[in-house]
């Protein structure tokens, strides 16, 4: 046997890494940061081929992508049974099917965006949608549109074809049809036959192709999408993603802080506009005492987490138990009859409440001349009825002026003025501390003085337009949304002539749609999954509004589809 050469080793042992690294498909290291996503640049069979009798099918990225991310992407309509086999070379997959293909079928191919470069891990920006038929005709039938929401990326959409009396039901069936949109909300599903088809937009959190209504975001469209030749493409579908919660709120901890203040916890938002210390009890089974609460307050509590204010006189020994019902969150979903076990604290309440938040409506550094509203917030539950006594409003020459108040909850409230106030003018409002008590009897012997500035027409702007292609039957909406704050948002109805005005809005970016308020209730509706109810029809302006004061927005045109 000839003996092996030191040097023999080395050139082998270096070849076998050349080709272990071609093999793995590693991308070449070092340069700057990547972040251009990758793209699909060539597919075969080309889209639109008829007879077609392979059974696979290719495709080419601009870059080494992550293989997994591949496969995950690739959904195929109809359904192909048996094995599906991945053979790459280079940046070149060809996708083997173990089954023949159905004769005269169009076959739809989809690569979603959830498709990765290995480089910087970068998505695709758009899917990639093709079609080929087995036979000598190919389905031209095309849905597209765009997806709207705050979290839309990797969005999927869902199109079931609704025939002999059946229906789509995302939540049991996969779709006849799947897309995918990436960040610019784009979708497109091609190849569609003939016929009536139902269509749903699905933040698909566990990629199985079916809607979960406790954890996926959706959007329903406002009829049932119809095909036929001539008229068998459809453009504009959109969607606006909401999700449906149907779980009702629940305590998560109840804490007792002092003798009278018992901290709560919610696991999610609460409508705490409409619950009251009335929905509350403390049940004492040591002494069969039950206690109803005075003040149900959110003070200086952090998200989701609010206080109840009682009198009692509890031992640290008795058992207690915090009873609640009838708790509702935003989607009006209610709460049964809850109990949360509370351990007795033997400290006192010493402390006189505190104002904690001053704030002008709409605009928090300012009041309004026009409207003059503030809200007050204090630290703790407070005794309304007194309220009004400890307050006292003038101007700069010691004019005094009328108002009213309305309660938020037990710790805050509204200061309303009853006369329109001047420009840019100062204006006081004294605040008796002396008058302000909470449950405990605490209070202090101060007077806040509190200086407020009016704001001036100057400070705002306005936006106005048209929208197209309604009736005045059809009661449309224009909503502005502020792109960086959720709480300052407008809405107003359409005129008879489709004409809308927006006066005295805070400058800033804003998001301008509109919806037709089908069932008449002044709000968009979403629709239902399932049992399907159409959302209602809506439109978004395609660029968003920079509104500067004193430069109103004009000549803003909405148009809805035919």
């Amino acid at each position: 046997m000839a003996k092996v050469t030191k040097l023999e080793i080395t050139l082998l042992i270096t070849a076998a890494l050349v080709i272990y690294k071609c093999a793995n498909q590693l991308p070449p290291g070092g340069g700057p940061l990547d972040k251009t996503p990758p793209k699909i640049i060539e597919i075969s069979p080309p889209e639109g081929t008829i007879n077609y009798h392979e059974n696979y099918f290719e495709i080419t990225f601009s870059e080494y992508v992550d293989k997994r991310s591949v496969v995950e992407s690739i959904f195929i309509s109809p359904a192909i049974e048996g094995q599906k086999e991945y053979d790459w070379s280079g940046k070149t997959l060809r996708v083997i099917f173990s089954d023949s293909l159905k004769k005269n079928t169009t076959y739809t191919i989809t690569i979603g965006t959830d498709v990765k470069d290995l480089n910087g891990g970068n998505r695709m920006a758009e899917a990639m949608t093709f079609a080929f038929s087995t036979g000598e005709k190919i389905y031209t039938g095309m849905i597209s549109g765009k997806v709207y929401g705050k979290s839309i990326d990797g969005t999927m959409i869902f199109a079931y074809k609704i025939e002999n009396n059946t229906s789509g039901n995302p939540i049991e069936k996969k779709p006849d049809f799947v897309s995918q949109v990436g960040a610019n909300g784009l979708y497109k599903l091609v190849g569609i036959s003939d016929g009536t088809y139902r269509v749903f937009a699905v933040l698909d959190k566990y990629r199985d192709l079916k809607y979960n209504p406790q954890e996926d975001l959706y959007g329903c469209y406002f009829e049932d999408v119809i095909l036929f030749e001539p008229n068998n493409q459809i453009t504009n579908a959109n969607f606006l993603l909401t999700k449906k919660d149907t779980t009702a709120p629940k305590i998560t901890y109840a804490r007792m802080i002092d003798k009278n203040h018992i901290q709560i916890e919610f696991n999610k938002d609460i409508d705490s506009i409409n619950t009251h210390a009335e929905n509350f009890y403390l049940y004492d089974s040591t002494n069969n005492v039950k206690v109803v609460p005075k003040y149900f307050f959110k003070g200086s509590g952090r998200k989701n987490q609010y206080s109840i204010a009682f009198t009692g006189n509890f031992n640290e020994n008795d058992k207690l138990f915090l009873f609640s019902n009838r708790i509702a969150d935003r989607q009006n979903n209610y709460s049964g009859l809850e109990s949360t076990p509370v351990y007795a604290a033997a400290a006192s309440d010493t402390t006189a409440p505190k104002l904690i938040a001053k704030e002008g409506i709409p605009v928090k550094e300012k009041l309004s001349y026009e409207k003059p509203l503030l809200n007050f917030t204090f630290d703790d539950g407070i005794d309304s009825a007194n309220v009004f006594n400890a307050i006292s409003v003038f101007d700069t020459k010691n004019e005094k002026y009328p108002f009213k108040i309305s309660l938020i909850d037990n710790s805050s409230f509204i200061i309303e003025i009853q006369k329109k106030l001047r420009q840019n003018s100062e204006y006081q409002i004294k605040l008796d501390m002396n008058k302000i008590e909470d449950i405990a009897g605490n209070k202090s012997d101060t007077v806040l003085t509190l200086n407020f500035t009016t704001d001036s027409d100057l400070d705002y702007s306005a936006v106005s337009g048209k929208v197209k292609n309604t009736l005045p039957a059809d009661n449309t909406f224009v909503v502005l949304d502020n792109a960086d704050n959720v709480k300052v948002n407008y809405k107003n109805r359409v005129g008879t002539d489709g004409s809308f005005s927006f006066k005295r809005i805070v400058p800033g970016k804003y998001l301008i749609w509109s919806f037709i308020d089908k069932n008449g209730n002044e709000k968009y509706d979403s629709g239902n999954v399932y049992p399907f109810i159409p959302a209602e029809k809506f439109s978004y302006y395609p660029d968003t509004l920079n509104v500067r004061a004193r430069w109103p927005v004009g000549d803003v045109t909405m148009t809805f589809d035919k």
